[in-house]
């Protein structure tokens, strides 16, 4: 099962990223099994919950604070994808956030429905060797 952890002041993300799951659910439009979706409200909570047994996507709020996202970037181990949702004054920080190591990075207005494709598409992105989670379509396995 795949994790969401939603790093944010607010559970907004987490909210909407919850009721698009339901939906996609009950029409059978998804394409991966969310196991749960959480709300962490610092960078240390996310490092916790993700250094668990488990395998997941980060989704990260820059309104947290831009130095607690770059901070994540910085020690971030690669084994969860992190999207990076921002507001559209911030776009110059697209590069910077890439650079240090954000899979993805999005600028609002973004609907759930958007959010919610993109954590399924970077899901993909995560190689496991332990047979545990989502192995990247590339390796052949």
């Amino acid at each position: 099962m795949l994790s969401v952890i939603v790093l944010e002041q607010a559970t907004r993300f987490r909210r909407e990223l919850e009721i698009e799951w339901s939906r996609q659910a009950v029409t059978g439009t998804g394409d991966f099994v969310v196991g749960e979706i959480e709300s962490a409200t610092s960078v240390a909570e996310v490092e916790s919950w993700a250094n668990s047994n488990r395998t997941g996507v980060v989704v990260v709020d820059l309104a947290v604070g831009q130095p607690d996202v770059l901070r994540l970037l910085e020690r971030w181990d690669r084994d969860w994808p992190v999207v990076v949702v921002g507001p559209p004054e911030t776009a110059e920080l697209e590069w910077p956030l890439r650079e240090l190591g954000a899979t993805a990075v999005l600028f609002e207005p973004v609907n759930p429905s958007q959010l919610l494709t993109m954590c399924q598409r970077v899901s993909h992105s995560v190689v496991r060797t332990d047979g545990q989670g989502p192995v990247a379509r590339w390796n052949g396995k």
